[in-house]
């Protein structure tokens, strides 16, 4: 009697260590809730150059815990956009992938077609050796935005006739070439 004892008690013993590992196995593939993200306050940027990656949370596979990255400035590789964390379901269960600089699709480098401009107001001429220089949108890639330009009066230097600023399509990519002065 007391063997027939043992016998549940041990075999009682290898199904909890089986449920015990099968949770432990789900435990592993289940990702936990992401925690609220907290307030961030993003601060000026430093230059043209920079880009914001904001805060984020990373999981810590071995610590089994988010951690967060506060947000920052940042230059980013050249042709390279920032791709946050994210979880990704694979046949092995969910998998967190850390957050990394993914070189730039080819569509992602043009822009999108332009905005109509504002109505600009001409001022009067200032002098009879001024020269009005249209206003324009300018790209700006890092923000993936159009900023309107003014216009404004300018005196040109001496020998020199201003080229508007224009779209060109390259094999890179549709870039903006400011406008100049050239040589007459």
């Amino acid at each position: 009697m007391s063997h027939r004892y043992v016998r549940v008690a041990i075999l009682g013993g290898l199904l909890l260590a089986v449920a015990g590992c099968a949770s432990a196995r789900s435990a592993t593939q289940t990702p936990p809730p992401m925690p609220a993200a907290p307030a961030e306050v993003q601060t000026a940027r430093p230059s043209p150059n920079y880009v914001w990656i904001p805060g984020h949370y990373e999981w810590r596979r071995s610590e089994r815990t988010y951690v967060w990255v506060p947000g920052n400035w940042t230059v980013p590789p050249a042709g390279q956009v920032w791709v946050p964390g994210h979880w990704e379901t694979r046949p092995e269960g969910s998998v967190w992938v850390d957050s990394r600089w993914q070189a730039t699709p080819a569509a992602a480098l043009t822009p999108p077609p332009m905005p109509a401009p504002p109505a600009e107001v001409q001022t009067a001429q200032p002098g009879s050796n001024y020269v009005w220089i249209p206003g324009h949108y300018q790209w700006r890639s890092a923000d993936r935005t159009y900023v309107w330009v003014p216009g404004s009066w300018v005196v040109p230097p001496a020998g020199y006739v201003w080229v508007p600023g224009r779209w060109e399509t390259r094999p890179e990519g549709t870039v903006w070439v400011e406008g100049h002065w050239q040589r007459t």
